[in-house]
Order: structure tokens, then C-alpha cells, then sequence
């Protein structure tokens, strides 16, 4: 009898024991916001900074920020130039032998910055076309040379938001541009790379790399 009981007791409190444990899982369940609720990126800021290149050219750096992050691109500038290329926006004047771009920086935080506040940087075609056509405007026989807010103003822009676009869907930057230039193949780069991820997830050694041991 003093054993039936005891054993009866044992059950009985690791009953309470467990019930108690999953009712705390509930609760924590239920305190905690869910994974993949969070509503879609929105850019809170756009600042734009002069600084140097390469070349030592005075260049557009912008900040982008989002409510996922702040995402950062500097504005590449060739030494050669076409009639089908963008306008570049300098200051001309004294200062960096007219190659500053102090305009294309106040264009970038006085004009398109808060012209993109609120919106999601997931949508880089709409934005750069917004940019682009509405915000800019100008056009010629070739195209849109961006000649009001300079093009310098503008790529400055979108490289962040591309970055930033990344960010929010949580993919490599080079998928995120595979996606928005309609390439929904797995390139060659990500197939290397998923191969070796998987081999040393499994600490197996390439064919290539055995050592061979002539004394064998």
C-alpha cells in the first residue's frame, strides 16, 4: 500500500509539474511579438554628404535610413564621358577646381529626401522612376539626363536604397538585384557557394584538396 501510494503521489505531481510548464510556454508564446508579423520597411531619413573618391574627386555619399537600418553609398565617378551619359551636377567656381558637388548633396537632403519619406525601399523601380521623371524631369533626344537635380544626386540615392531594399526582404544584395533585373535563375556564384556550405557542414574535403601520400 505505502508503495501504490508514493507511486500515485510521483504521477500526480509530475502532472502538475508538467501542465505548469506548458501553461508558462502559452504565456511566453503570447508575450512575445511573432516572427515575420513586422509590418513593411519604410524610409524614415535621407542625408547626403560631400567626400572624396578614388581619384580624389569630390563625390555624393548618402545615408539612407530605414525603420530596418541606416544603409550607406558613395557615387562612382568614370574619368571618360558620352553624349548618352547622365549630367554629373558640379558647383563649378573656385573650390576643388569646380568639381564640387555641395548642389547635389543640398538637392539630395532639401529636395528628394523628404520626397521619400514613408515610402517602402523594396520598390526601387517605382522609386527610381519617381526620381527620375517627377522629382528631376528633364529629358533630351536620348532620354532623362537628370540635369535639374544632377545625376550624381540621384544614383547616390538609389545605391542606398538598393542596399536598403536587401536589407528589408533579407537577401544577399546580388539576389535582391538578380530579382529586380527579372534573373530568377540561381547564378552560377550562389551554386558554388551552397556547394561548399554544404561539404563543410559535413567536414568533407573537397575531390581536388586530399593529400595524396606517395609512401602509401
Amino acid at each position: 500500500a505505502p508503495c501504490a501510494i508514493s507511486t500515485f503521489r510521483n504521477r500526480a505531481s509530475k502532472r502538475l509539474v508538467m501542465g505548469a510548464g506548458a501553461s508558462a510556454k502559452k504565456d511566453t508564446a503570447a508575450a512575445q511579438p511573432q516572427e515575420g508579423k513586422k509590418g513593411p520597411s519604410k524610409i524614415t531619413a535621407v542625408f547626403a554628404r560631400q567626400i572624396f573618391d578614388s581619384r580624389g574627386n569630390p563625390t555624393v555619399e548618402v545615408d539612407l535610413t530605414t525603420t530596418d537600418g541606416v544603409f550607406r553609398a558613395a557615387v562612382p565617378s568614370g574619368a571618360s564621358t558620352g553624349i548618352y551619359e547622365a549630367l554629373e551636377l558640379r558647383d563649378k567656381g573656385t573650390d576643388y577646381m569646380g568639381k564640387g558637388v555641395s548642389k547635389a548633396v543640398k538637392n539630395v537632403n532639401d529636395i528628394i529626401g523628404p520626397a521619400l519619406i514613408g515610402k517602402n525601399p523594396v520598390e526601387q523601380r517605382a522609386i527610381d522612376d519617381f526620381m527620375v521623371k517627377e522629382l528631376d524631369g528633364t529629358t533630351n533626344e536620348y532620354g532623362f539626363p537628370k540635369k535639374k537635380l544632377g545625376a550624381n544626386a540621384i544614383l547616390g540615392v538609389s545605391l542606398a536604397l538598393c542596399r536598403a531594399g536587401a536589407a528589408a526582404k533579407g537577401i544577399p544584395l546580388y539576389k535582391h538585384i538578380a530579382d529586380l533585373s527579372g534573373n530568377k535563375k540561381s547564378s552560377t556564384a550562389s551554386a558554388i557557394i551552397q556547394h561548399y556550405q554544404r561539404r563543410v557542414a559535413r567536414w568533407e574535403p573537397t575531390p581536388h584538396a586530399r593529400v595524396h601520400d606517395s609512401s602509401c
